[in-house]
């Protein structure tokens, strides 16, 4: 009976060794790419708010320890266009960066305004070029399985030109698409006290969204909040900005905020936020998130367990042996 009750006992701890190191195996979705996501920093001359140039340092040792994918900012680096001095300081700092970096115009590059002020957006989008490692304003690229679609907002419009360029590069991928912008698509929410609105074309390039079926998100910045919604089975992330604000004291541990998304093979995602920036995800608890964490605690997991089971077998020998003897 003892001797039946110690095979038992370890054919257990086999068995759930077995799920356990096979569970990954068996997920339907993987992890597939991991991106650093920063926004807003608005970095200036040193006699002002010094400390936010810390904050871009900070978060590129930061991704060089983490090593993602890719690295992207999503606009807004500096407070005025007309600094180049504080652009230069922006692209030495950033170009520290050993992961591919993505650069996003926001509308503080263009002079810090735009058209309505009397100031040339032109003029501001060739001194951003001319200063940052960006290559154009407006692009796509593809990394692994997925097509990724930078947007120039800068000007809180897309544009006829650009519009037509959206529609055609979509057309041209069939991959699971995340499309990275400055100025937000989704309409105004209660959580944006400034009452930001989105673009003025916002609604023809969601339609043009919605219409190519494979966008999975849009990630954008711009508000200084966090949000999220879904429109039309497409979810639209607002990131919050890198310094943190005075109202945002819960935040003070930590005094930058950034984000580390994490891609899915099946197009779920999970964003973990620091600072003042909240964690968001499309499903964190799919079966994809649950294979992750199988992958970094599986074998802590199975030690645990059949210590466990091996100290029960233990005591239930011990037990038998003390009643032999008596």
């Amino acid at each position: 009976m003892m001797r039946r009750t110690i095979l038992i006992l370890a054919a257990t701890v086999v068995m759930l060794a077995l799920l356990i190191l096979l569970a990954p195996a068996c997920a339907t979705s993987e992890l597939s790419l991991r991106v650093g996501i920063i926004t807003d920093m608005h970095l200036t001359r040193p006699e002002y708010f010094p400390e936010r140039d810390d904050y871009l340092t900070k978060f590129v040792s930061r991704m060089n320890d983490w090593s993602p994918d890719f690295v992207i900012e999503l606009g807004d680096a500096i407070e005025h266009g007309t600094a180049v001095d504080v652009l230069d300081k922006f692209e030495a700092i950033y170009s520290d960066l050993i992961p591919p970096r993505y650069y996003v115009l926001g509308n503080h590059e263009l002079f810090g305004y735009v058209p309505k002020y009397g100031l040339n957006p032109d003029r501001g989008r060739e001194v951003y070029l001319a200063h940052t490692n960006a290559t154009a304003c407006y692009y796509s690229f593809d990394h692994g399985d997925f097509h990724f679609i930078v947007l120039d907002t800068a000007e809180e419009i897309i544009g006829k030109t650009q519009m037509n360029w959206l529609r055609s590069d979509l057309a041209s991928s069939h991959k699971k698409t995340f499309v990275f912008t400055h100025v937000p698509l989704d309409p105004i929410h209660p959580g944006d006290l400034q009452r930001t609105p989105p673009a003025d074309d916002a609604a023809e390039a969601r339609a043009a969204l919605e219409e190519d079926g494979d966008v999975v998100a849009v990630f954008v910045g711009h508000r200084h909040v966090n949000y999220y919604s879904c429109i039309n089975g497409i979810d639209y992330y607002t990131l919050d900005n890198t310094y943190v604000q005075p109202e945002r004291a819960w935040a003070e541990d930590l005094p930058y905020t950034w984000s580390e998304l994490y891609i899915f093979s099946d197009g779920s995602i999970w964003l973990e936020g620091f600072g003042s920036q909240v964690d968001l995800g499309v499903n964190p608890g799919s079966i994809a998130r649950t294979q992750w964490l199988f992958a970094r605690r599986q074998w802590l997991v199975v030690g645990v367990i059949a210590a466990g089971v091996l100290a029960g077998v233990a005591a239930i020998y011990l037990i038998a042996r003390l009643k032999e003897t008596d």
